[in-house]
């Protein structure tokens, strides 16, 4: 993968990431059935292709496949049970949305390998370690990698008020050390996207101010992908449960729409395609023509 001069991100098979209209939106796609924020009756890969295909046709970007939560109420599964559960996905999407940049979700670099070799062309380790090792599983495959700032394990929940000096600063200056340690693997720098890890290893305060100074990312020249779809700092902002906080979600997209190149991770899909089309219309990127007229048919809600 390649920038261009516009900063599109260039990927195998003909796909991009074209930041050109503002940001993307990355679809939440669980192949497991107890995600912390929408629990389902079915797990089928036939019912998560499904999910895939109804998300990216209501405005995905990309799609992040994902094999097991990261909840550490649920205990880990095998790298054979988690292949079992993202490859068929993967492979099938692959096929029937060759355009859409396919996203794996692990922390396990045979994982991830065989995702790519699926049809992933992005890899997305939410786990701080091996992020070197996954730059350069990435660039040999001309993929994209997620380097993300979480300090702790797979399967925990570190929450201490202490850990960081200034929480902004601490991950700016730990994505600089990641992007000097990757900077031997050729076109790992141009390959790099930033996720400032809200809630991992974070309380929701540390969180807040991840939000609130998101701008800081912006100025180490990467992509940022913020992962805030239902995340615990919006339910203590709002005092809701994770399937009530679409409102508290779309208010950081709208707060975060500027900037430098961002990808916004999300469940509610539909929700956020509305919410930055208006933006756009709003901030005048979008004209309105004069003869503009709603259309009758959607007028009024039909029964």
């Amino acid at each position: 993968m390649t920038a261009t001069s516009s900063g599109a991100m260039l990927l195998p098979r003909g796909q991009r990431l074209d930041f050109d209209a503002g940001p993307l939106i990355m679809g939440v796609v669980n192949a497991n059935a107890d995600s912390f924020s929408d629990p389902r009756a079915s797990e089928s890969a036939e019912a998560v292709v499904a999910l895939a295909h109804a998300l990216t046709e209501a405005g995905a970007d990309v799609l992040d496949v994902g094999g097991q939560t990261a909840s550490p109420a649920v205990a880990e599964i095998s790298v054979g049970e988690e292949q079992d559960r993202i490859l068929p996905v993967i492979e099938a999407l692959a096929d029937s949305l060759p355009q859409v940049p396919l996203s794996v979700d692990t922390y396990r670099l045979e994982v991830a390998e065989a995702a790519l070799t699926a049809g992933a062309t992005i890899l997305n380790n939410i786990i701080g370690a091996q992020h070197v090792e996954f730059a350069g599983l990435a660039s040999r495959h001309g993929a994209a990698h997620v380097i993300t700032h979480n300090p702790g394990a797979p399967k925990t929940k570190l929450l201490e008020a202490d850990r960081y000096g200034d929480v902004v600063d601490d991950v700016a200056a730990y994505f600089e050390d990641q992007l000097a340690a990757i900077a031997h693997i050729p076109g790992a720098a141009d390959l790099a996207v930033l996720d400032p890890g809200v809630d991992l290893a974070k309380t929701p305060a540390q969180s807040l101010e991840l939000l609130r100074r998101g701008a800081t990312f912006d100025a180490l020249g990467c992509p940022v992908l913020m992962a805030i779809s239902r995340k615990d700092v919006i339910g203590v902002m709002t005092g809701r449960p994770p399937a009530e906080r679409m409102a508290g979600t779309m208010a950081v997209v709208g707060y975060l729409r500027h900037g430098g190149r961002r990808v916004f991770r999300l469940h509610d899909v539909a929700a956020a395609t509305d919410l930055l089309a208006v933006f756009r219309y709003l901030d005048g990127a979008t004209e309105m023509a004069p003869d503009a007229r709603l259309d009758p048919a959607l007028r009024r809600q039909r029964a």
